[in-house]
């Protein structure tokens, strides 16, 4: 029988054993071939819509400092906090900006005396001024007057005014710093925010190297691990084949088994690691912890430099972005301090106005401003108790005294933090020069009980001790170069720039 013999036999059974006659059969092979269709796509379609592998990146420690700094959130939150404080510079100065405005106004009175009803009285003024503060703390004002009376039936008169009058504080509010004050808060803010980033940058490039020396680290004591289990299987062989010449015991090839057994375990917990370490490298980078990359700098290199603990504090201490906000915001203290001492002295302004005016029958003839006027004067006032101008001083002095405070302590932290990375990176320095020699030791140990193993002169007691020697010495000195690199890293992060 044909295939297609067999499936048309075979729909034709499951057609009559579901009571499908013959005008339905069209239908039901439609529907059947529609579903047997969707099933035949639906691995493909399914495949199709799988997520792509991420792309593998490839790795250099620059390039990774170069993500982080791009990627991070806190450094991008920091950028936008400085960025958002540019234009509170602008909106505090344009309060010396000229203001131009005009009123009108117009008044009609009826007077009365003793003799009855006097005429109306009309009057028309329409002004406009320009208006701008002074840096001083005073007020400039140059206006233009022009006023229209009626009085009854008689002829209207027209007058034109031009005056300039000016407003200066002499004691409160009557200073430079009072005045610009805004201006100056606003300065300093976007500098304390710009402090603040260029501090998240030098944290997020530490934690950077710093996890991309740990992943490396954790790479590099696989590959450690690896070469020691290759040396674990080579001893069961030697083992067994000395075992089968009658040289050693069983206890030998057990030895050796056990070592492997260890050596294994040793990889499992070094996988473990590995993949904590590059999760903890992509959380730094910003980077979905899904993503795949392989780092180029796999060479652990250990290039010393000199150690010089007291130019360091005094660079860190001068450049740390923590100080630099810190005597930033003293510095505006200082100036609350001046303006808040400034607020209890009296108010003495001096007042003073200069006008060239004319009156006549017409406007045009009341512009000839042939008449002039002056006038100056004192405005004095004493606020009792000042209660409010007190307190606010002793606070902002108290603030003073809070921030000084706080800058003595950051820069003692700041010296600490160098100190211990010259610590560490005196101790990484001399651990490695004796691991160096450990492992040195240990090889030539091995090479020795190897020899003698084979002539059935020692146990492989002994090569495995040497083995475990070599592993213990190889990792040790891999970390002790990871911190050493590792503590260049903090230290350039505490002195905010490379050695």
């Amino acid at each position: 029988m044909k295939k297609n013999d067999y499936v048309f036999d075979l729909s034709a059974l499951i057609m009559a054993v579901l009571g499908i006659d013959q005008c339905q059969r069209s239908r039901f092979l439609a529907a059947a071939s529609c579903v047997l269709l969707v099933m035949l796509l639906l691995p493909a379609i399914t495949h199709a819509q799988e997520k792509p592998a991420p792309e593998k990146l490839y790795l250099t420690l620059e390039e990774s400092i170069r993500i982080a700094l791009e990627k991070s959130p806190l450094i991008r939150i920091s950028r936008l906090s400085r960025d958002a404080l540019g234009p509170e510079i602008r909106r505090a100065k344009a309060v010396f900006h000229p203001v131009l405005g005009a009123s009108y106004t117009g008044t009609e009175s009826h007077p009365v005396d003793e003799l009855g009803p006097g005429a109306p009285i009309e009057t028309q003024t329409a002004r406009g001024f320009i208006a701008q503060e002074m840096p001083t703390g005073g007020l400039l004002i140059l206006s233009n007057d022009i006023t229209r009376d009626i009085v009854g039936t008689a002829p209207a008169l027209a007058g034109s005014d031009v005056t300039i009058s000016l407003v200066q504080p002499l004691l409160r509010n009557g200073r430079v710093y009072v005045a610009t004050r805004p201006i100056k808060d606003a300065e300093y803010d976007v500098r304390i925010e710009e402090a603040r980033l260029r501090a998240e940058v030098l944290r997020v490039t530490a934690d950077t190297a710093r996890a991309y020396y740990n992943w490396n680290l954790a790479s590099r004591v696989i590959e450690v691990v690896r070469a020691a289990i290759q040396r674990d299987e080579a001893l069961i062989e030697a083992s067994e084949a000395l075992l089968a010449a009658g040289l050693v015991t069983v206890r030998d090839v057990i030895s050796a088994r056990v070592s492997l057994t260890k050596d294994s375990d040793r990889l499992v917990s070094a996988e473990a690691d590995a993949e904590s370490a590059k999760n903890a490298f992509f959380d730094v980078l910003g980077l979905p912890l899904e993503s795949r990359a392989e780092l180029l700098d796999k060479e652990i290199k250990f290039e010393p430099v000199p150690l010089e603990p007291e130019k360091w504090i005094a660079t860190a201490v001068q450049d740390r972005p923590e100080v630099m906000e810190l005597e930033e915001r003293l510095a505006k203290s200082s100036l609350n301090v001046e303006v808040a001492d400034n607020a209890l002295l009296p108010q003495l302004d001096f007042v003073g106005s200069y006008t060239k005016a004319q009156t006549n029958t017409t406007l045009r003839r009341a512009y000839g401003l042939r008449g002039d006027e002056w006038s100056a004067g004192l405005v004095v006032s004493v606020p009792l108790g000042n209660v409010a101008a007190e307190s606010g001083l002793v606070r902002a002095r108290i603030e003073h005294a809070r921030l000084k405070e706080q800058l003595f302590l950051q820069k003692r932290q700041v010296e600490l933090e160098v100190r211990a990375a010259e610590l560490k990176l005196r101790t990484s320095r001399n651990r490695i020069d004796a691991l160096g020699k450990v492992l040195e030791h240990a090889k030539e140990l091995y090479e020795v009980a190897k020899a003698s193993f084979a002539r059935g002169l020692a146990t492989n007691l002994d090569i495995t001790s040497a083995q475990e020697d070599i592993l213990d010495a190889e990792t040790d000195l891999l970390r002790a170069i990871v911190d050493f690199n590792t503590g260049l890293a903090e230290l350039e992060a505490a002195l905010a720039g490379r050695l």
